[in-house]
C-alpha cells in the first residue's frame, strides 16, 4: 500500500519530518536490534558448530594416538610374555619406544612393582609398587584392556606423565607384573597450541573421572590435581558421550566458554574439549553491533556511518578469512603427515580433504581429487577401476548403489593390490562425514595365518585319544580337542571356562608350573605326571608333554595329556609288592645273618679245641683219629654255615666279585690237592687236565673260583665211591672264555632229575640226603656265583656211568709276572717278640681256646669278658700292643667300647691301638662297620689262626700306626 501525507499547517512540515525522522529512527533501531540479536544469535551457532567439528576432529588424533600407543603395548606384552630371555629386554624396548614420537619411556616391572627394563638412559632402581594402574592391574586379572591412568609424576625426573599400562601373566595366568609407557601431556598440549582459538580458546584432554591431563594453554600446577567430576562437563557426559554446551565460568581461569566435549570411542576413559570464550566468540559480534548502533544512533552521519560500518565489517571478515586460512593451512599440514587416509565430504557430498595418504592406499589420482568431486564420482572412478574386485557381489552392489550412510560405522575391505584397508565414516554435525582409511594388511596376515595354524592343529587334535590344549603365552587357551570329555567328563565349551589351577592336585600345582616355566627357546619340551579332577570329583593321573612353539614373534605352547590312571596304579603295586619283597629280603637275611653267629660263636670254641689237641705231640694215634675225625665233622658243619651265609648274601645282593691275578693252574691243583685229602680213604684217582696251549695267568676272583671248582669235586667225591675224578681245563681264544669241567665215575643222576639240581634246597633224590648229607644249596650257590662272573653252568649225566659237572667264565688275561705265596704258618713255635695282647670276649670256653693258642705262640695274654672291663684295662692298666674285641659281648658291646677308647686317645693325645674285630658276623657290611667304628681289622670266627696270627704281626710291626692296615687287614676272613 502506498502512503500518501496531508498537507501540513506552517509547522506541520516540521514535524512531520521530525515525526517521519523519529519513525524512521524507530523503526531504524528496532530493524538494527532485530539484525544485531540475529547476528549474535549467528555468532554462537557458528562458534559452536565450529567447536563441535574440532572436538571430534581431535578425538580421533587422541584415539590413533592412544591406539598406536596400544599396539606398541600389546605388543610387547606378548614379546616379553612369551620371551624368558631379560638380557634383550632394555634394547627391545629401546626400539620400540623409537618407533613413536609420544612416548617417551617403556618400562616393564615384575610382580613387586620394581622397574626390571626400561627405555631410559642408566638410573637407581626405580619401583610402580605405589601407582594406581599397577595396582588396578595386580587386582583384576580379568581385564586384559590397556588401563589409562591419571596424570602423575615420573619418579625418574618428577615430570608430569600420562601412564598407558598392560597387564604382565605368568603362565598359569599369575600377576607377573606390568608394561607401562609414559606419555608426555606435552605431546597433545604443543598440538593443541597450534589451533588458532582465541587468546581464550581452549582445548583439553581429560579423564573420565574428572581429572584434567593435558589443556592448552596450561592449566595452573594445582589444577592438576583437581577433581572436576562435579563440574557440567562431567553432568553433561554423563548423560550423552558426544556434545556442546554454553558453560558457565570455567574453575581454572573463570573464563565463560562455549564448550563441545566428545569421549573416545575406543579408550572411554579418555575425553576431549575444545572451549570458545564466549567473548572471543561474539567479539566480532560487538564490532559489528557497535557500527550498526552507531549508525541508527547517529541519522545524520547514515550514510557515512554505513560506509564506516561496512569498510570495518569488509577488514573483518578479510581478517577472519586469513585466520580461517591460516588454520586451514596448519591443518592441511597435520592431515598430510597422519599415517591414515582421511576423507572430509560435506553435506553437499563434496570431497573437501582428502590427504595425501588417503591418496597412497586409495590409488586416486592427484589431479582427480584436487577437483574437490563428488564423493559418488570418487565411487565411480574406483568402479571403473575395479577397485572392489575382491569384494563380494552384494558389497559391489551396494558400493554402486548407495551413497554416504550418515552413520558411524566401520568395516574391513581388500584391495586388487592384496593391502587390507580399515574404513571408519564418522558423520559431522553439520551434514557431511569424515572417513579415515587404516593399512592393516600385516594384522590381517598374522591373524590370518594364525587362523590356519589352528585349523590345522584342530584337524589333527580332533582325531587323536589324547587330549590336546593349544596355548599361549598370556594364558589363554585357543582349542581344547574333544577327548577332553572322555578324560575329564567336561564338554569342550565347560573346559574353556575352567582354569587350570582349578583342576590341578594342590600337591601337584608346583611341579607342574615349574614344568611350564622351564620351557623356553633352548629347552622347548617338557614333560609331567600330575593329577587333574574329573568333573565326577575324583582325580585322574595324566602325564603332559609340553612343547613350545615360536612363530613370528608369538608363542604357542602344545600340550598333548594322556590318561596314565592305569600305569600309575601298577607302578605303586609294583613299588608295594618291590618293597615288601625287599623287607623280606632284609628279614631273611638278617635270620640268616643271626643263626650263622650263633653257630659260628660255639664252632669257634670246638674247632679251636680240636686244633689244639691234634697239634699236640702226646696225643696217641687212636685219639689223634678220633680228635681228627671232630675236625672232619667241624669242617663239615662250618661248610654248611659257609654254604648259608653265601645263599643269604646271593640273595640280598651284597656278594661282592673280586677282579684280581691268579694262576689257573695253582688253583686247580691246589684243588685237586685238597679233594684228594678228603677222598684218600676210598678207592679214587684224581686227575687234572689243562690244555697245554691253556695261558695260566688271568684277571678274577679266585676266591669264589675255588669255592666253585671245590664244591663240585666234593660232591664228585662224595658221590663216588670208586674209579675217577678229572678236572679238565680249557681256553678258547676266539671268546675269551674259561671252561673248567668235573668228571666222575660216580652214581649219575636221572635225566628228569637234572632240571632240579640247581634249585634251592633241591637234591635228585630226598634219599640222597640221608645217605650222603648236605643241604641242597652248594649247586645253587656254584649257579648264583658263576652268573655274577658272567658265565654259565651245566650238567651231563648218565645214571650208573657218571657225571660232568661244568662251567664257562669270560676271564681277561693277566700279566704273566706270579705273585709269590705266603708260607702257612703254625700253631706251634714262639714269635721273635711276644706282645702284650688284651682279649675281650665274652664267651668262656673261646676264652681258653685263644688264650691256649696265643700264649703256645708265645704271646703275653690278658683276658675281660665286656667292653666296658676293656677300657677300664686299657686306661689302668700297663699298655697293649694290640686288642682283640669281640663285638657281641654284655654291659658294652666291641663298638661301643672302641669309641671309648678313640675318644680317649684322642683326649690324652695318644697314637691309636691297633684293635682287631672278632665276630661271627661274616656279612660285608658287618666288616665296614666295624672299620666305621674305629677298628682295624676284622677276622671272622671261627678263627683261622694263621690269618689272626698274620694281622697281629702286621699291625704290630707297623712304623706308624696312624697309616691304615693293608686292604686285606679291613676284612678278615
Amino acid at each position: 500500500m502506498q502512503f500518501v501525507p496531508l498537507r501540513p499547517r506552517s509547522a506541520y512540515p516540521l514535524r512531520g519530518a521530525v515525526g517521519i525522522t523519529l519513525l524512521t529512527a524507530f523503526l531504524l533501531v528496532t530493524l538494527g536490534a532485530w539484525q544485531i540479536m540475529r547476528s549474535r544469535d549467528a555468532a554462537l551457532a557458528d562458534a559452536r558448530k565450529d567447536a563441535r567439528n574440532l572436538s571430534r576432529s581431535l578425538a580421533q588424533h587422541a584415539e590413533r594416538t592412544i591406539e598406536a600407543v596400544d599396539l606398541i603395548l600389546s605388543g610387547t606384552t606378548e614379546w616379553v610374555e612369551g620371551n624368558p630371555d631379560r638380557a634383550t629386554l632394555g634394547s627391545f624396548l629401546v626400539r620400540r619406544t623409537g618407533t613413536i614420537a609420544q612416548v617417551r619411556n617403556i618400562a616393564i616391572t615384575d610382580a613387586s612393582g620394581s622397574w626390571i627394563a626400561d627405555s631410559l638412559s642408566p638410573h637407581p632402581p626405580l619401583s610402580s609398587a605405589d601407582r594406581p594402574y599397577f595396582a588396578w592391574l595386580r587386582d583384576h586379572p580379568e581385564d586384559r584392556a590397556m588401563f589409562i591412568g591419571a596424570l602423575i609424576r615420573s619418579h625418574y625426573d618428577q615430570k608430569p606423565i600420562l601412564p598407558l599400562a598392560r597387564r604382565l601373566n605368568n603362565f598359569d595366568g599369575s600377576f607377573a607384573g606390568v608394561v607401562v609407557a609414559e606419555l608426555e601431556p606435552d605431546y597433545f598440549a604443543q598440538f593443541y597450541a597450534t589451533f588458532g582459538l582465541g587468546e581464550r580458546g581452549t582445548i583439553g584432554l581429560w579423564s573420565s573421572n574428572g581429572r584434567l591431563l593435558s589443556r592448552d594453554p596450561a592449566a595452573p600446577t594445582e589444577s592438576q590435581d583437581k577433581d572436576f567430576s562435579s563440574t557440567p562437563l562431567f553432568h553433561n557426559l554423563r548423560r550423552i558421550s558426544t556434545g556442546v554446551y554454553d558453560a558457565p565460568p570455567a574453575p581454572i581461569d573463570g573464563v565463560k566458554r562455549i564448550v563441545a566435549y566428545e569421549r573416545l570411542v575406543k579408550y572411554p576413559a579418555l575425553v576431549v574439549t575444545a572451549g570458545i570464550a564466549t567473548d572471543d566468540a561474539l567479539a566480532a559480534w560487538r564490532r559489528e553491533a557497535l557500527v550498526q548502533a552507531s549508525a541508527i544512533s547517529t541519522a545524520v552521519l547514515a550514510l557515512v556511518g554505513l560506509g564506516v560500518g561496512l569498510g570495518r565489517r569488509d577488514r573483518r571478515v578479510r581478517a577472519a578469512e586469513a585466520e580461517a586460512r591460516a588454520s586451514a593451512d596448519l591443518l592441511a599440514v597435520t592431515l598430510e603427515n597422519m599415517d591414515q587416509g582421511l576423507m572430509m565430504i560435506d553435506a553437499d557430498d563434496r570431497v573437501q580433504v582428502c590427504n595425501r595418504r588417503a591418496l597412497e592406499l586409495l590409488d586416486l589420482p592427484p589431479a582427480f581429487m584436487a577437483r574437490k568431486p563428488t564423493f559418488t564420482a570418487v565411487r565411480n572412478h574406483q568402479l571403473a577401476h575395479n577397485e572392489f574386485a575382491h569384494s563380494d557381489e552384494a558389497f559391489r552392489t551396494w558400493v554402486a548403489t548407495a551413497g554416504l550412510e550418515p552413520r558411524e560405522h566401520t568395516y574391513e575391505r581388500e584391495r586388487p593390490n592384496g593391502t587390507v584397508l580399515e574404513i571408519r565414516t564418522v558423520p559431522l554435525a553439520g551434514g557431511g562425514a569424515v572417513r579415515t582409511y587404516t593399512d592393516i594388511t600385516a594384522r590381517h596376515g598374522a591373524e590370518r595365518a594364525r587362523r590356519e595354524s589352528e585349523a590345522r592343529y584342530k584337524v589333527l587334535a580332533d582325531n587323536v585319544s589324547d587330549l590336546i590344549v593349544l596355548g599361549h603365552a598370556d594364558g589363554r587357551r585357543s582349542y581344547i580337542s574333544p577327548s577332553v570329555h572322555a578324560m575329564l567328563g567336561y564338554a569342550v565349551e565347560e573346559a574353556h571356562r575352567i582354569r587350570v589351577r582349578d583342576c590341578l592336585h594342590p600337591d601337584d600345582l608346583n611341579r607342574v608350573s615349574a614344568a611350564a616355566a622351564s620351557l623356553s627357546r633352548e629347552r622347548p619340551t617338557a614333560s609331567v605326571v600330575f593329577r587333574l579332577k574329573h568333573k565326577a570329583g575324583h582325580y585322574v593321573w595324566v602325564e603332559a608333554a609340553y612343547k613350545r612353539i615360536e612363530d613370528a614373534d608369538e608363542v604357542t605352547i602344545v600340550t598333548a595329556i594322556r590318561d596314565v590312571t592305569q600305569r600309575v596304579r601298577q607302578e605303586r603295586h609294583l613299588e608295594r609288592a618291590r618293597v615288601e619283597a625287599e623287607a623280606g629280603a632284609r628279614a631273611k637275611a638278617e635270620f640268616l645273618a643271626n643263626m650263622s653267629h650263633e653257630l659260628r660263636t660255639p664252632l669257634t670254641g670246638m674247632l679251636g679245641v680240636h686244633d689244639l689237641l691234634a697239634d699236640d705231640a702226646s696225643l696217641p694215634d687212636a685219639q689223634r683219629h678220633l680228635v681228627g675225625l671232630a675236625q672232619e665233622a667241624g669242617r663239615s658243619l662250618l661248610a654248611i654255615v659257609n654254604d648259608i651265609l653265601d645263599f643269604s648274601k646271593i640273595e640280598a645282593g651284597q656278594m661282592a666279585i673280586e677282579s684280581v691275578p691268579f694262576s689257573l693252574r695253582a688253583l686247580v691243583e691246589s684243588c685237586r690237592a685238597l679233594v684228594a685229602e678228603s677222598a684218600k680213604d676210598k678207592p679214587l684217582r684224581m686227575v687234572t687236565d689243562i690244555e697245554g696251549d691253556a695261558p695260566d695267568r688271568f684277571v678274577g676272583d679266585p676266591t669264589r673260583l675255588r669255592q666253585i671248582l671245590l664244591n663240585l669235586a666234593s660232591n664228585a667225591v662224595k658221590f663216588t665211591p670208586r674209579g675217577e675224578i678229572t678236572m679238565r681245563v680249557g681256553f678258547a681264544a676266539s671268546t675269551g672264555r674259561v671252561r673248567v669241567a668235573v668228571t666222575d665215575t660216580g652214581i649219575g643222576i636221572p635225566a628228569d632229575k637234572l632240571p632240579l639240581l640247581f634249585e634251592r634246597f633241591s637234591q635228585a633224590d630226598a634219599s640222597t640226603t640221608r645217605r650222603y648229607g648236605g643241604t641242597g644249596l652248594g649247586l645253587v650257590i656254584c649257579k648264583r656265583l658263576v652268573e655274577l662272573m658272567g658265565g654259565t653252568i651245566g650238567v651231563e649225566s648218565v645214571p650208573g656211568r657218571g657225571s660232568t659237572f661244568w662251567f664257562e667264565l669270560p676271564l681277561p688275561l693277566a700279566e704273566s709276572d706270579r705273585q709269590g705265596q705266603a708260607a702257612p704258618q703254625v700253631l706251634a713255635g714262639p714269635v721273635a717278640r711276644g706282645h702284650r695282647i688284651l682279649v675281650a670276649e665274652d664267651n668262656e670256653i673261646n676264652q681258653e681256646v685263644i688264650r691256649a693258642v696265643l700264649s703256645r705262640r708265645g704271646y703275653e695274654v690278658v683276658l675281660v669278658e665286656d667292653g666296658a672291663q676293656a677300657v677300664e684295662a686299657i686306661k689302668t692298666g700297663p699298655a697293649f700292643d694290640i686288642v682283640l674285641m669281640d663285638v657281641q659281648m654284655p654291659v658294652l658291646d666291641g663298638l661301643g667300647a672302641t669309641a671309648a677308647v678313640r675318644a680317649w686317645e684322642r683326649a690324652q693325645g695318644r697314637p691309636p691301638m691297633p684293635i682287631v674285630a672278632l665276630t661271627a658276623n661274616a656279612m660285608n657290611e658287618d666288616a665296614e662297620r666295624c672299620r666305621a667304628g674305629g677298628m682295624d681289622a676284622h677276622v671272622g670266627k671261627p678263627i683261622k689262626w694263621t690269618e689272626l696270627f698274620d694281622v697281629i704281626e702286621q699291625l704290630c710291626s707297623a712304623p706308624n700306626r696312624d697309616t691304615p692296615p693293608a686292604p686285606h687287614l679291613q676284612i678278615g676272613m
